[in-house]
C-alpha cells in the first residue's frame, strides 16, 4: 500500500503544492486585471462610438436640413417663374385676340 513517505518529504510536497497553489492565484489575479483592463477598453470604445455616430447623425441631420431648405427655395424659384411664364402666355393671347379683332374690323 503505497511508499513510506518521510516527515520532510511530506513537508517539501506540501510546499511544493502550495507554491504551485500562490503560482496560480498570481496568475488568475493578472487574468483578472486583464479582464477589467479590456473591459474598460471595450467601455472607452463603446463610448468613443457612441459620440462618433452621433456626430456622424447629427451631421446628417444638418445636411437634410440644408437640402430640404434648397428644395423649397428651388420650388419657390419655379414658381416664380411659372406664374411669370403663365403672364406672358396670357398676355401673348390678349395680344392674339386684341389683334384678331383689329384684324375683323
Amino acid at each position: 500500500h503505497g511508499f513510506p513517505v518521510s516527515q520532510s518529504q511530506f513537508y517539501d510536497a506540501m510546499n511544493t503544492a502550495s507554491r504551485q497553489l500562490n503560482i496560480t492565484n498570481e496568475q488568475q489575479q493578472i487574468l483578472n486585471r486583464q479582464q477589467i483592463e479590456t473591459i474598460d477598453h471595450l467601455k472607452a470604445l463603446t463610448n468613443e462610438t457612441d459620440i462618433a455616430l452621433r456626430r456622424v447623425s447629427s451631421r446628417m441631420e444638418e445636411r437634410d436640413n440644408q437640402l430640404k431648405a434648397k428644395f423649397a427655395e428651388q420650388e419657390g424659384k419655379f414658381e416664380e417663374q411659372t406664374k411669370g411664364i403663365q403672364e406672358v402666355l396670357k398676355m401673348l393671347k390678349d395680344q392674339k385676340e386684341e389683334t384678331e379683332k383689329n384684324f375683323e374690323k
